[in-house]
């Protein structure tokens, strides 16, 4: 999960044919808790006895137990407490009721109570030659568990370094102490005689287990005769035309170090243009274009990119080490959004000497940005869903008296009977068009009330005075109720089918004491679940809920 110290929540579950309940099992830090229910009907199983090593206990009324096993902090151990403790990380979880009887093997807890280190560490340049002084700066946090939280503390204390080669060979050893702010300066000179390859040195903090590395280039390589730079010109703000041919010049230049230019040398650009996205300066907290669905962080935005064929280009520099390029462009992409062009040049010395320069320029489809904010991320049938809008110039200033026109589209199941008396579901539509003026003082206000229960896509547009189209989208926003379609299972499967459970919060951020509810869209209904919050490896107590027949979801 990136760092050495996240904490790890394990979740294992086990279904067995032959028994009329199922197991599931948490174990995040030590502390184990379990939840057995009926396998038919996902009701809890009350008093059943789990027990694990040498503890017992019995499952209340909502079919949970929880078993404290390890202890928490930094505790210092004998060598018979460690060899015990390490005889618990592979334990066998027994279940019992009756004569029903679960055993689950290899339960494996990950300490996520104990205090931690945190080490940032940088250098000042990643590579360096033989004989050169190499320069690393860091800083170490302390992050102390507190109850539920984890509170960041500078660190004290000596860290011993020793600085190894490529080879693993030992260069140096030292030792430096952390200042007030845990934070630590080293500086030293590579040898001459250094094995070229990836350094590193081997931090450790003196009495703790916490220790890091960092590593680092060692090269020989010969500087650079000449500096090369591009640019885009004019510097303006580029827009598409239907029909109209428009231009941009990308330049490229490169200068000697001992003075003067690089002439007669050779040049090959490479440009590509594709779409992209554009945010308005100061208005980030607004979504633009096709925005990312709050349940799926997948393929959707990468999907419906567009590259267009790369072209390449050559020639020399001038005399006065300049070589320019003029790129045409006219059209409007069918989904209107804004283009990126790439351009990338590198120019060749006599010397065979490579280097390359990149830039770029945005093509905005339209004079104007349209964007959207919901007050809450999912809805409720026929209440009012509330999103603010706001229409926009590129520098973020707010534009007055533009007609915002808003396409909504749902989704949703209607049951009906077939001619030959079946139950059938058929896809029924909630189409609704609305249209506002836009403010110059601040965000207005589009209210639509939603008609079905299932998932809606949205369609906000603006048109400037050249006619040019900008458009923002948002699909799958959930109205409580709606849910997947449900996979139609084969009677003569011989494999149990996993669907999948939709959870989406009232907001994106959330400050202390803010009140967080929770839509829970399940696949079928009625269902029993079990709620638990992990924030940075501290877990809440399990929270069981019920949905109920005929309903597939939940607020909480």
């Amino acid at each position: 999960m990136g760092e050495n110290n996240s904490s790890y929540i394990m979740f294992n579950a086990l279904v067995l044919q032959k028994l009329h309940w199922q197991l599931f099992i948490l174990d995040p830090d030590g502390t184990l808790t379990a939840w057995v229910t009926d396998l038919m009907t996902g009701a809890p199983i009350n008093q059943a006895t789990v027990s694990i090593s040498n503890q017992k206990k019995e499952t209340d009324q909502q079919g949970l137990c929880t078993i404290k096993r390890y202890r928490a902090g930094n505790i210092q151990k004998t060598e018979e407490e460690e060899e015990e403790e390490e005889d618990t990380k592979n334990e066998i979880l027994i279940v019992e009721k009756g004569d029903d009887l679960c055993i689950q093997v290899n339960i494996h807890s990950y300490r996520s109570t104990d205090d931690v280190y945190i080490w940032h560490i940088f250098n000042d340049r990643g590579l360096y030659r033989p004989k050169e002084e190499v320069h690393i700066k860091g800083y170490v946090r302390l992050m102390k568990i507190q109850g539920e939280a984890k509170i960041p503390t500078y660190a004290q204390g000596i860290i011993d370094y020793i600085i190894y080669g490529s080879h693993s060979e030992q260069l140096q050893q030292s030792k430096v102490e952390l200042n007030n702010y845990g934070a630590f300066d080293i500086y030293f000179t590579l040898p001459d005689n250094v094995n070229l390859g990836n350094g590193y040195v081997r931090f450790s903090l003196l009495d703790s287990k916490s220790s890091t590395q960092h590593c680092f280039q060692i090269q020989e390589f010969r500087k650079p005769e000449y500096v090369i730079s591009s640019m885009i010109r004019p510097p303006l703000a580029y827009y598409c035309y239907p029909t109209v041919d428009q231009y941009a010049i990308a330049s490229s230049e490169g200068k000697l170090f001992v003075g003067g230019y690089l002439n007669d040398a050779y040049v090959r650009w490479t440009v590509q243009a594709t779409t992209t996205t554009f945010t308005p300066a100061n208005k980030y907290d607004y979504m633009f274009g096709r925005a990312q669905s709050f349940c799926y962080y997948s393929s959707n935005v990468r999907k419906n990119k567009v590259s267009y064929p790369k072209k390449h280009f050559q020639g020399k520099t001038n005399s006065k080490g300049q070589h320019e390029i003029k790129i045409t462009y006219h059209g409007i992409e069918q989904e209107p959004r804004p283009v990126i062009v790439h351009t990338l040049a590198t120019i060749t010395d006599l010397n065979y000497q490579t280097q390359g320069t990149k830039a770029n320029f945005l093509i905005h489809p339209c004079t104007y940005y349209v964007g959207f904010q919901f007050v809450k991320n999912y809805g409720k049938k026929d209440e009012p869903v509330q999103t603010k809008v706001i229409v926009t110039v590129i520098d973020g200033n707010l534009i007055d008296n533009i007609l915002v026109r808003c396409e909504v589209i749902g989704y949703g199941s209607e049951k009906n009977e077939d001619q030959n008396g079946l139950t059938i579901f058929e896809e029924i539509k909630d189409e609704q068009t609305l249209t506002i003026v836009s403010s110059n003082k601040g965000a207005v206000n589009i209210d639509y009330t939603p008609k079905l229960d299932g998932r809606y896509n949205i369609t906000y547009s603006v048109k400037d005075e050249q006619g040019r189209l900008a458009m923002s989208y948002y699909e799958n926003f959930y109205v409580s109720g709606g849910y997947k379609k449900e996979i139609q299972h084969d009677k003569e499967n011989s494999f149990i089918p996993t669907d999948a459970i939709t959870i989406i919060p009232n907001a994106k951020k959330y400050q202390p004491d803010d009140l967080c509810e929770l839509l829970i869209l399940a696949p079928f209904s009625p269902a029993n679940g079990l709620l638990i919050i992990d924030c940075d490896g501290q877990v809440s107590e399990p929270i069981r809920f019920q949905i109920e027949s005929g309903k597939k979801f939940n607020n909480y």
